[in-house]
């Protein structure tokens, strides 16, 4: 029996090589998660597109979508200005595993994390990007598990981040 398999349907030029992994990396080991957070694909996929937990963001001030999704730097986004053709972009960040992609706008800025990364601030979505620093809980204790984060910002420019994994 023959299948066909169809994943991120869009035409995205220069997909980055998704994660294939046996063990978590040096960055991840840092936060003693457990080991169901890898990603397996089994040795016979070594070689793989992936652009997964897609989040897409309207920029007012051009008019055009913005496209970050997971991949093992974390740092590809796309333009588009009819949601049909895209741009490829690199964008330079200084921490973070790019997993995840949350995106939000407020006051002009453009605010940008990932699981297990900083918040990110810029003037537009490709940047450049400055880390505002990992976010903490109410004790001030830097948030360990922060996994698939969302970004949200309210009519009154109230910015709210969540969490959750599982």
């Amino acid at each position: 029996m023959s299948a066909t398999l169809y994943c991120n349907p869009l035409p995205l030029p220069q997909l980055p090589r998704g994660r294939y992994s046996g063990q978590p990396t040096a960055f991840e080991q840092q936060f003693d998660l457990p080991d169901a957070f890898c990603i397996f694909f089994g040795k016979d996929r070594p070689d793989f597109r992936e652009s997964g937990d897609v989040e897409v963001l309207h920029y007012q001030p051009d008019g055009c979508w913005y496209l970050f999704g997971s991949s093992r730097a974390g740092d590809s986004v796309y333009r588009s200005r009819d949601f049909l053709t895209w741009e490829h972009f690199q964008i330079s960040l200084t921490a973070g595993n790019g997993y995840a992609p949350a995106v939000t706008q407020r006051s002009g800025k453009v605010y940008l994390s990932f699981s297990l990364s900083p918040l990110y601030e810029a003037d537009h979505p490709l940047g450049p990007y400055h880390s505002l620093g990992y976010l903490c809980d109410q004790r001030g204790a830097k948030l360990k598990a922060w996994l698939d984060p969302a970004l949200f910002t309210d009519d009154d420019q109230r910015m709210y981040a969540y969490w959750g994994y599982g």
